[in-house]
């Protein structure tokens, strides 16, 4: 008797909490397989065919919960993790790496604390640029819509985030974090470490929605390389026609570590010739509805320079076009195919690399 008493307070007070704190799980499963072939410059090509994890979207599994204070005011937390479908692999070493984020919310707009991607990283609640201005926001494969935006800083931790409240169709956004990876070397909010800081605005309207974000970098000041931040202006949007939808991309970068697919600071290659990078990004993609799935396509361009020798030069070019069809509003199959081709003079002699990828797969969310 006094086991079934305790059972049912126990059953009582989850019941209660579950109602009080509004406590969701939630995830996606996406597999596929992937063929792949690549060659660089004078090298014999390579062929691949592969199962993969996340081509059209990241697997992943999250709780998320939240409790309304009253008066306009709320307490919200979302814990997300990454992993992959094909092997059940933990991503990003850490058990919640994809997002970890405590949000206070109210009249004034919203504060998050955590572990949460940057404005301009294609990851996360707060990824506003390529979120809006790129039909694919971060890509399938390495050739398929590759994302080569500028974005040294995914996702950072010990970030904090203030979001306003929309006015008149506009929204501002703030974000710092005092170390962007916890496990490097420095010292959390000091020049030691790599940190980053960025603003943004959105504005909608109807149809139109617009994106423009400023964001640095600001490595630490031990980096043999990177011993400037870098800076990236980001500027795009989107607009449905009704019968087709239009994204376009614009990025400018000053002090960049990564163009175009190559990193600028891989010293082990580029052992006289490591150095910050400075170019431009264009993206330009749509999308149609075809019977009930949706036709994308998108094309991607990099130029960029190093900062301290202007013959010194990355140039990628990019095309992918896919197929999405969903059989219910939580299922669907996608077929993709895309051309990636980098011409790599960053060492002084030119090197071209060709790459073609075709995918098909599966998609489940819960």
């Amino acid at each position: 008797m006094k086991k079934q008493i305790l059972a049912c307070a126990v059953a009582a007070a989850f019941a209660t909490g579950a109602v009080a704190a509004e406590v969701t799980i939630y995830g996606d499963v996406n597999t596929g397989f992937v063929y792949n072939y690549t060659k660089v410059g004078d090298d014999a090509s390579t062929n691949s065919f592969t199962m993969e994890s996340g081509i059209s979207g990241a697997s992943r599994w999250g709780v998320k919960g939240g409790e309304d204070l009253g008066n306009g005011y709320s307490v919200s937390f979302d814990l997300q993790s990454g992993f992959d479908s094909d092997t059940g692999r933990m991503k990003y070493d850490r058990l919640f790496g994809r997002e970890v984020r405590l949000t206070v919310a109210g009249p004034f707009g919203e504060v998050s604390f955590g572990r949460m991607g940057t404005m301009t990283s294609s990851a996360g609640t707060y990824d506003i640029f390529q979120g809006t201005a790129d039909l694919f926001d971060g890509g399938w494969t390495s050739a398929i819509a590759t994302s080569n935006f500028f974005y040294d800083v995914t996702r950072a931790d010990n970030m904090v985030t203030y979001a306003t409240p929309t006015m008149a169709g506009v929204k501002g956004y703030i974000q710092y974090s005092f170390k962007v990876d916890n496990d490097a070397t420095g010292t959390e909010g000091k020049n030691s470490s790599k940190r980053y800081a960025g603003v943004g605005l959105t504005y909608e309207n109807g149809p139109l929605s617009l994106v423009a974000v400023y964001d640095s970098v600001l490595n630490p000041t031990a980096d043999p390389v990177a011993k400037k931040d870098g800076r990236a202006f980001s500027f795009g949007g989107n607009y449905d026609f009704g019968a087709a939808k239009l994204y376009a991309a614009y990025q400018y970068g000053k002090n960049q570590n990564f163009a175009g697919g190559v990193t600028a600071t891989d010293v082990e290659k580029y052992t006289t010739n490591a150095t910050q990078l400075k170019g431009h990004n264009f993206g330009l993609g749509v999308a149609v509805p075809v019977g009930a799935g949706t036709v994308n396509f998108a094309g991607y361009y990099t130029t960029a320079k190093s900062e301290n020798n202007s013959d010194n030069m990355v140039k990628t070019y990019n095309v992918a076009a896919t197929y999405t069809y969903p059989f219910s509003k939580r299922t669907s199959v996608y077929a993709g195919v895309g051309y990636l081709q980098i011409k790599d003079k960053l060492t002084g002699t030119s090197e071209k690399t060709k790459s073609f990828d075709a995918a098909i797969g599966l998609a489940h969310s819960f």
